[in-house]
C-alpha cells in the first residue's frame, strides 16, 4: 500500500513540472524586450496640449518661422511738438470794436472760412473813411449822370468842350479817391468783399464779421508775387480733410471792447506737427548721417494707441527735417525734428452743431525714436511675446504634430476602446505645443532674436505670442503630473 501511495506521488510530481516548463517557455517566447519595455515607457518632452476654446481664449498665432536680418536699435526719447507758424495761430481783431456774437466753443472745429465772431465796429476812423468812400461814390454818380447829358450837346456845339473836360477830370480825380478810400479801409481791417458789400449797398458797415483764415492756394501765390509781395513757400503740404482749425481758446466775451490786432481766440491745426527727438553726443554723429541720407526711422509711441483698432504703436516712414545747432545746456542734448503726419480718430457733433475732434497725435505726448544701429545676421527674429524668459533660460513653443486618434473621430468598437483607454483623450486636443529651449541674441522692448542652430530650425511653427501663459501652463501641468501620453494598448 505504501508503494503504491510513492508511485502516485512521483506521476503527480512528472506533470505538474512538465505544465511548469511549458507555461514558462510560452511566458518567455512572448514577454517584450527589455528595449520595447523602455520605450514603452519612455517620457515624451514637456508640451501643452489646448483645445479649440483654450486656443481661441489665448488668442495664439501659428506662423513658420526663418532666419532673417535684424536691425539693432536704440530708443532716444522724443516729445510731439507744435510746427513753427503753422500748427498755433491767433485770430486777431480787424478793427477797433465791441464784441456782439461768439459763434464757435473751445475745442470746435472750424473749417477756413467759417464766421466766429461778430463786432460792432467802433474805429471813428473806420467809419469816416466810410462816410468819404460813400461820398465819392455819390459824387462820381452824379459826374457821370453830367457827362452823359453833355455828350449830345458838346456834339452839335451847343455847350463848350471846356466844361465837359473839367467834368471828365473831375471824374479821374473821384476814381482815384474811391481806390484810396478802398485802399484805406483795407488797411483798417476790412476785407475786399466786405467793402464791396459797401459799395454794392451803399450803406455803412455797422459790425463786421471775423472768419476763421482761408489758405491761399498755388494761384494766389503767383498773384501776390507777380504783384510784388514777398511769399513764403508752403514747408507741408495735406489733404483737405487736415486743414480744419480748432478754436483752443476763447480770449474775449460778449460785450467786450476789443482794440485793433487784439487776439479773439487761439486757433490750432492739428494736423501739421513735429516729432522732437534728443540725440546725445555718442548718438550724433550716426543722427546727422541717417538726415544726410534721408533714411526713415520708426517712433514708438504709447500703448494706449493700441485701444483704437485704426491705428498702431509704431509709426514708420519719418524723416528728420533738421537737427538743431543749439545744445541744452542742461542735458548737453542735441534736439532734432521729424515731421509728423497726423489723423483724425474720431470726430462728434454736439446737438448745437459744433464738430469735436479726436486726433491721434497730441502736443506734449510722449515717443521714442527707433535710431537703428548694427544688424544682425543669421539669427530668427521673433516678436518679444513669442519667447519666454525663465531666469537663465528662454523658451519658445513649437507646434507638434498630433496623435492619430487626435484627428479622427473612433467609430468602431474596437477604436472607440482604444480612445478611451488613452489618459489623454478625456478631451480631444485642438494643438500641442512643445516647449523649446533656445539661445536669446538680443532682446529688446519689442522683439527677440534667437539662434538657427539649436533646438528651434527655419521653417518650424511656432507660437508668436502668449509664451508666457503657455510657460505657467507647462509649470502647471508638470506639478500635476500631466501632460504625458501613457498609451497601453
Amino acid at each position: 500500500m505504501h508503494r503504491i501511495a510513492l508511485v502516485f506521488l512521483a506521476l503527480v510530481a512528472g506533470v505538474a513540472g512538465f505544465v511548469l516548463r511549458g507555461w514558462t517557455s510560452s511566458a518567455l517566447e512572448h514577454a517584450p524586450a527589455p528595449e520595447e519595455h523602455a520605450e514603452e515607457h519612455e517620457e515624451e518632452p514637456p508640451h501643452v496640449p489646448l483645445t479649440k476654446e483654450a486656443f481661441d481664449t489665448l488668442g495664439l498665432r501659428l506662423e513658420v518661422v526663418d532666419v532673417a536680418p535684424f536691425t539693432k536699435v536704440t530708443q532716444l526719447p522724443a516729445e510731439v511738438v507744435e510746427y513753427p507758424g503753422v500748427s498755433a495761430s491767433k485770430l486777431a481783431a480787424p478793427v477797433t470794436g465791441v464784441v456782439v456774437a461768439i459763434a464757435t466753443q473751445p475745442g470746435a472745429a472750424v473749417a477756413p472760412g467759417d464766421a466766429l465772431f461778430e463786432l460792432r465796429i467802433a474805429d471813428e476812423r473806420v467809419l469816416d473813411a466810410q462816410l468819404k468812400l460813400l461820398e465819392s461814390l455819390t459824387r462820381l454818380g452824379i459826374v457821370d449822370d453830367e457827362l452823359r447829358r453833355l455828350e449830345p450837346l458838346a456834339a452839335s456845339g451847343a455847350v463848350r468842350g471846356r466844361e465837359r473836360l473839367d467834368l471828365e477830370y473831375e471824374r479821374r480825380q473821384l476814381v482815384s479817391a474811391i481806390d484810396l478810400r478802398r485802399g484805406e479801409l483795407a488797411a483798417r481791417g476790412l476785407t475786399p468783399a466786405q467793402v464791396d458789400r459797401l459799395l454794392e449797398t451803399k450803406e455803412l458797415l455797422q459790425t463786421v464779421v471775423v472768419r476763421a483764415p482761408e489758405l491761399r492756394d498755388a494761384v494766389d501765390d503767383r498773384q501776390a508775387e507777380a504783384e510784388g509781395v514777398a511769399v513764403e513757400p508752403v514747408a507741408w503740404q495735406e489733404p483737405a480733410a487736415a486743414t480744419d482749425f480748432t478754436a483752443e481758446r476763447l480770449l474775449v466775451q460778449p460785450g467786450q471792447t476789443v482794440e485793433r490786432g487784439e487776439a479773439l481766440c487761439d486757433l490750432a491745426s492739428h494736423g501739421r506737427l513735429y516729432l522732437r527727438s534728443l540725440a546725445y553726443e555718442a548718438d550724433l554723429p550716426r543722427v546727422v548721417e541717417l538726415a544726410k541720407q534721408s533714411a526713415p526711422l520708426r517712433a514708438e509711441f504709447g500703448h494706449s494707441l493700441e485701444s483704437h483698432a485704426a491705428t498702431s504703436p509704431l509709426v514708420e516712414n519719418l524723416g528728420i527735417r533738421y537737427v538743431d545747432n543749439h545744445v541744452d545746456p542742461q542735458t548737453q542734448s542735441y534736439a532734432f525734428y521729424l515731421p509728423l503726419e497726423n489723423e483724425v480718430l474720431s470726430e462728434t457733433t454736439d446737438p448745437a452743431g459744433f464738430r469735436y475732434r479726436t486726433w491721434r497725435f497730441s502736443v506734449g505726448q510722449r515717443a521714442h525714436v527707433l535710431l537703428p544701429l548694427t544688424q544682425i545676421e543669421g539669427g530668427i527674429p521673433l516678436p518679444l511675446d513669442a519667447v519666454a524668459i525663465d531666469g537663465p533660460n528662454a523658451f519658445v513653443f513649437r507646434k507638434m504634430a498630433l496623435e492619430p486618434h487626435q484627428h479622427q473621430t473612433p467609430k468602431t468598437a474596437e477604436e472607440m476602446e482604444e480612445f478611451f483607454e488613452c489618459d489623454s483623450c478625456e478631451e480631444e486636443a485642438f494643438v500641442e505645443l512643445e516647449a523649446v529651449a533656445v539661445t536669446l541674441l538680443h532682446r529688446d522692448s519689442r522683439h527677440a532674436v534667437v539662434t538657427a542652430d539649436g533646438k528651434l530650425q527655419p521653417g518650424e511653427t511656432i507660437a508668436l505670442n502668449g509664451a508666457y501663459q503657455l510657460f505657467l501652463a507647462l509649470q502647471a501641468g508638470a506639478e500635476g503630473g500631466g501632460h504625458h501620453h501613457d498609451h497601453e494598448h
